[in-house]
């Protein structure tokens, strides 16, 4: 799953390079221009982190001079996007049809999330 995460963070960074391009090519206004890069940037720090946090490295190596925390809650959205979740087969019907059924993330990884956002 970490190559997943990898990727997506190449991807964002990526579009924020393509949108520099464009706006000096096309000339877009600043504030369009800015509002955008702003909402990227923030998606690419809260995969970053994610990242950081699926590998067991501590927040305060990541960011050891933020001035703003990050929004917590949007990191472990993207952690729980990003961890394989177990699977489990069940035979539901009597004619031998078996359905995979997902269960909730593991309750330990997010007591460690926790753990991990207490002490930056």
């Amino acid at each position: 799953m970490l190559e997943l995460i990898q990727l997506e963070i190449k991807c964002l960074s990526y579009r924020c390079s393509l949108l520099r391009d464009l706006s000096k090519r096309e000339g877009l206004r600043q504030s369009n221009y800015q509002r955008e890069l702003c909402i990227l940037k923030e998606e690419l720090r809260n995969h970053y982190l994610a990242y950081g946090f699926m590998r067991g490295m501590p927040y305060s190596v990541l960011e050891s001079n933020c001035k703003q925390f990050p929004e917590w809650e949007a990191v472990k959205q993207v952690v729980c996007k990003y961890v394989p979740k177990d699977e489990k087969r069940y035979n539901l019907i009597n004619d031998g049809t078996v359905f995979y059924v997902k269960q909730n993330l593991d309750v330990k990884l997010l007591q460690e999330f926790e753990q991990w956002i207490k002490y930056p």
